[in-house]
Parts: C-alpha cells; sequence; structure tokens
C-alpha cells in the first residue's frame, strides 16, 4: 500500500479548494443600517420561548456588600417555561440548555433557573452611523451603563477581525432579510473570481459536525463573499 507523504495532502487540498464558488453574490453595504443584538430581559408573556439564545446572569453575593460581581454565561438556548415553586425557586422557571446539546436533541442534560436571571438575544437593526456602531470609545459603552437596561452590541465587518474560525456570524440577504445562526469555520479566503469569502455552517452542523461524511454531494461549508457578512 503506497505511503501518503504530507506533500501529496497539500496537493489533494490545493485541488479542492482552487475553485471554490460563493454561493451568493455579493452586495453593496446596505444603506439601511447594521445588524446588532439585541439582550434583554426574557419576558413572561413570551408564548413560545423554545429556541431563543438566551444568557444567564452569574452573580457574586456577599451578605452585607451585595452584588460584588456579576457576568453572563452565553450559548444557551430555551426549552421551555417551569412552573413556579419548581425546583425550590421563588419565581417563574426556565428550562436552559447548552447550544451543542440543544441541537444534537440531549434531552437530558437541561437545568431550570429563575426567570429574573435570563435574558434574550435578538438580532435588530440600528442606523450604520449611530453613536452606539461608529464610536471609537463604543466598546466602553457597558462600562456606564445601568446593567439593568437592555443593551445593543452592534454585528462588525468581517475586515480587520483576526480570528474568524468559530464565531457566530449574520450573513446579509437581500431587501432587509438576514440569515442568523452560521459559524464562520475559515479565515478570510481567495475565491476563484478574485473576491475575498469566508466559509460558514449553520450552528446545527458546528454543533454535530462528528455526523457528516464530508464526501462528495454533501455540501456542509460553504462560502460567502466578506461584504455579506457581520460578525458577533
Amino acid at each position: 500500500m503506497a505511503e501518503n507523504h504530507a506533500n501529496d495532502f497539500d496537493a489533494k487540498f490545493a485541488a479542492l479548494v482552487a475553485g471554490l464558488e460563493p454561493v451568493c453574490e455579493a452586495l453593496t453595504p446596505s444603506a439601511a443600517g447594521r445588524p446588532a443584538i439585541l439582550t434583554d430581559r426574557l419576558i413572561p408573556t413570551q408564548p413560545t420561548p423554545r429556541g431563543l439564545r438566551a444568557r444567564f446572569l452569574m452573580t457574586s453575593l456577599d451578605h452585607e456588600a451585595g452584588l460584588t460581581a456579576y457576568g453572563w454565561r452565553d450559548s444557551l438556548r430555551v426549552v421551555s417555561y417551569a412552573p413556579p415553586h419548581a425546583h425550590g425557586l421563588d419565581e417563574l422557571g426556565v428550562v436552559l440548555q447548552e447550544e451543542a446539546d440543544f441541537y444534537s436533541g440531549n434531552s437530558e442534560r437541561r437545568v431550570v433557573v429563575g426567570l429574573s436571571r435570563v435574558w434574550i438575544e435578538k438580532l435588530v437593526i440600528i442606523d450604520e452611523y449611530a453613536p452606539t456602531a461608529a464610536a471609537p470609545d463604543a466598546w466602553l459603552e457597558n462600562a456606564i451603563t445601568d446593567p439593568n437596561l437592555s443593551r445593543i452590541e452592534p454585528l462588525q465587518r468581517v475586515a480587520r477581525q483576526h480570528h474568524l474560525v468559530g464565531t457566530r456570524v449574520t450573513l446579509d440577504l437581500e431587501d432587509g432579510y438576514f440569515e442568523e445562526d452560521l459559524r464562520a469555520v475559515s479565515p478570510v479566503q481567495l475565491g476563484s473570481g478574485g473576491d475575498l469569502v469566508v466559509g460558514v455552517v449553520t450552528e446545527r452542523d458546528w454543533y454535530t459536525w462528528a455526523q457528516h461524511s464530508y464526501g462528495p454531494g454533501e455540501r456542509v461549508v460553504r462560502v460567502v463573499p466578506i461584504e455579506r457578512l457581520w460578525v458577533q
């Protein structure tokens, strides 16, 4: 049996990627605005919370000083509401699940937490030139904002993003529509037409990567022009 050397694999890979074709044409940057993530508290009147992207509020409390530190656990999905007083809670409960378990259909690894600690992420459109999006010191906004208020996190263009692989991205479709729940799986590449592209997969395929053969006819990865991608 012939041995495969590193150069052989390099040649095969070069042949595979030589003709990368984006699955959609590049768009002129939209004048309507830029996408952003609105993070706000989960409202109990939300009729069907299943599948909503969620964050859990983590805190450190002191008996005398009260709140001493807080932060967020993200990459969670809402499964359902839980009855009041369930699992010892003194408020309405929310069933949460890791995104990996949500996409794989694992129904065993779930947790019930209080509604007051659950925040929801939602895609919104903001003014392209709003101070929140364009100001050079926008990254300091959270330092002076009441943590109890909803917050806006503008998505960024691919340019000058040095670590794309694994990041959540949003694809700009036409007429103001966007495709969410995508992951970048490559750095910026040169497409067959000379345009710059990035490889992306759906989040379901990102988390269930081991279930694919990646053989002929199974197009798990697609490449799209960087002009149509926004990075969270």
